[in-house]
This record gives structure tokens, sequence and C-alpha cells, in this order.
């Protein structure tokens, strides 16, 4: 099992995009990568890498996927930020 899945089994998660990021496709509506934020763990884990191709959304489908996981706009935004105050373990 990889640290993300375990991390994702073992507490809440929201679906997230940087919109700032330079790594984004423009389409007819500019879509950006996607990434994983998990509840008080520092950082952000993008999708895709190695051999997987990563997702690229745009804001209404990654606030749809996040509704869906039952969480409203506001927890999502709770869950990014305690991941931008989380302290590193080491």
């Amino acid at each position: 099992m990889s640290q993300v899945t375990d991390l994702m089994e073992n507490h809440r998660w929201v679906y997230w995009l940087d919109e700032t990021a330079t790594e984004r496709l423009c389409l007819d509506e500019p879509r950006f990568r996607v990434s994983v934020v998990v509840e008080g763990v520092q950082g952000y884990f993008p999708t895709g890498g190695g051999d997987v191709v990563p997702w690229y959304w745009d804001e209404q489908t990654c606030r749809a996927k996040n509704a869906a996981l039952g969480y409203s706009r506001e927890e999502e935004l709770k869950i990014v930020g305690s991941s931008m105050f989380a302290q590193t373990s080491d």
C-alpha cells in the first residue's frame, strides 16, 4: 500500500487544484492538475506520476467530486488549511 493510499484510508482528504500552478491544460476552459490534500498532513500529492497520467479538472468538477465525498466548500478549505499549517514530523 502506498503512503498516499494509507493516508487517504485513515484521514479526511479532498481533491485540490492549484490554479496558480504553471502545469495546466488550456482548452476551451482552463483545467488544472488535480492533487490530493490530506487533513493535518503537510503538503499535497499531485495525481499521476511514473506511467500514470495526471488528472486535469476545472474548479466545478473538483468541487463536485469533493461534494460527492460529503464535503462542503467550508470543510474543503478547513482540510486544505490544516495541511498548510501542519508541522513536519522531523
